[in-house]
């Protein structure tokens, strides 16, 4: 070994060994650098992926590291993993070229807006002391709504078919309105859904067996009511408002209350709602009242309160058209066993007694509701009354007034019949016994020289 290692160093010491050394190490260092980094150039992705202590990882380093042309094995037989930056920018055009067709939907959808400076979305009618109503859809700027409720013959004919669309049933019609509607320089299409609003000016109660019903007549004079789309809008359990929906505009509606008649005769509803009569006095007046087997609930009371006449005299004059000599009001109410007011179910009898009623010439009755509206209660005539009794029929109790009038009639020197009344009430002092007299004043007496 050591001679080997001797020669080796004399071979080597002259320039051209020592050159030739030179290039055959250089050769081995390359050709095994060489062998080292090609298969990993040339690996396939999946070959990749199997092999131990590989990491692929795509970022954009990497990919801005990436020449077009990649160094293959021929001796391999997986493809090589080649990467194109071209095809994302390709398919970034094509998303951009697929996104101009929504832009211009969304153009198309913007134009009917313009449109929409020539119309308008509401119209409403007003009667004054009675009804608003309004109609929600797409109108004409220039549209107008009118509104026109049928009366008399018209009326007459209505109401005589819409009876006839119940005759078979037990539902009688208790109230109805007809209306008919025209919307004027309207240009828009008539089929469009449109809400409508109808807004009472008094709340409109109903009793326990009535039920509120819209309805219409088609075009084809076809009578149907108002399917689901109907709402109620109620305050202080009353009816305010009334919201009906259509898939078109209609010409026509109608607003019905229906009521069925209550049999009331089992045993429990006795029991529940028995005959009661009540008597209560005030301010000169004694009310009585008598009601039927189901009319009020077991433990009902009635209180009566006494009214000064002068809080209500207005409206006893815009009311009666008489002349007034006297007056007595009374509140008549009615009150369940929890305290809560309550009316009958059915009209009661109520009668009245006063020395008033005997010693005035006529009697008249009103009654003033909540809202402090007179009406004239006719007298009932199947009952005979007393002198100083008044007698009449009621379903509804707030102020109840009798007024009566004392009239005297003397026939004048000049041939004529004049007749006097006067006018008081109760907190005038005048006794209820009172007479009235009327004596002529003569011209050549020295009374009728003063005037």
């Amino acid at each position: 070994m050591d001679k080997l290692v001797k020669m080796f160093g004399k071979y080597i010491n002259t320039p051209k060994h020592r050159n030739f050394v030179l290039f055959m190490s250089a050769l081995v260092v390359f050709v095994t650098t060489y062998s080292l980094i090609l298969p990993a150039v040339s690996i396939s992705k999946e070959a990749a992926e199997e092999e131990p202590g590989m990491i692929l990882g795509e970022t954009s380093e990497t990919l801005e590291g990436m020449t077009d042309e990649v160094v293959t094995d021929t001796e391999s037989s997986e493809e090589p993993v080649i990467v194109e930056p071209e095809i994302i920018v390709e398919e970034t055009i094509t998303e951009v070229a697929e996104a101009k067709p929504e832009t211009e939907e969304t153009v198309a959808e913007v134009q009917p807006a313009e449109e929409k400076e020539n119309t308008i979305d509401l119209l409403q009618f007003k009667k004054e002391k009675d009804y608003v109503f309004t109609m929600e859809s797409s109108f004409s700027k220039d549209a107008a709504l009118e509104l026109k409720e049928k009366e008399d013959e018209e009326y007459a004919a209505i109401l005589e078919k819409v009876e006839e669309e119940y005759k078979d049933t037990e539902k009688q019609i208790y109230s109805a309105r007809f209306f008919e509607l025209e919307i004027k320089n309207n240009a828009t299409k008539q089929k469009q859904k449109v809400k409508n609003t109808f807004t009472f000016h008094e709340l409109l109660e109903l009793k326990r067996n009535q039920e509120l019903v819209l309805a219409y007549f088609d075009e084809n004079d076809k009578y149907h009511e108002w399917d689901e789309k109907v709402e109620f809008k109620t305050e202080e359990e009353k009816i305010k408002e009334i919201c009906f929906k259509a898939d078109e505009i209609s010409d026509n509606f109608i607003i019905l209350v229906l009521e069925e008649p209550e049999e009331i005769k089992t045993e429990l509803t006795d029991a529940l709602y028995p005959a009661q009569s009540f008597e209560k006095s005030s301010n000169g007046l004694t009310v009585k009242a008598i009601a039927e087997e189901g009319t009020f609930p077991v433990g009902t009371i009635m209180k009566v309160t006494p009214v000064n006449e002068n809080t209500i005299i207005d409206t006893i004059k815009d009311t009666v058209d008489t002349d007034i000599s006297s007056v007595q009001a009374v509140d008549i109410t009615f009150y369940d066993k929890d305290g809560n007011v309550i009316e009958p179910l059915k009209p009661i009898q109520v009668s009245m007694i006063s020395e008033m009623i005997s010693e005035t010439d006529t009697q008249s009755i009103i009654h003033i509701d909540d809202k402090g509206n007179g009406t004239v209660i006719e007298q009932s005539e199947a009952v005979e009354s007393a002198a100083d009794e008044v007698v009449f029929d009621a379903d509804s109790f707030s102020i109840y007034v009798v007024v009566g009038t004392i009239e005297k009639t003397i026939l004048a020197s000049d041939g004529h019949n004049y007749k006097i009344t006067v006018s008081y009430g109760s907190d005038t002092g005048i006794p209820a016994d009172a007479e009235l007299e009327v004596d002529e004043i003569a011209e050549d007496s020295s009374i009728y020289n003063a005037y």
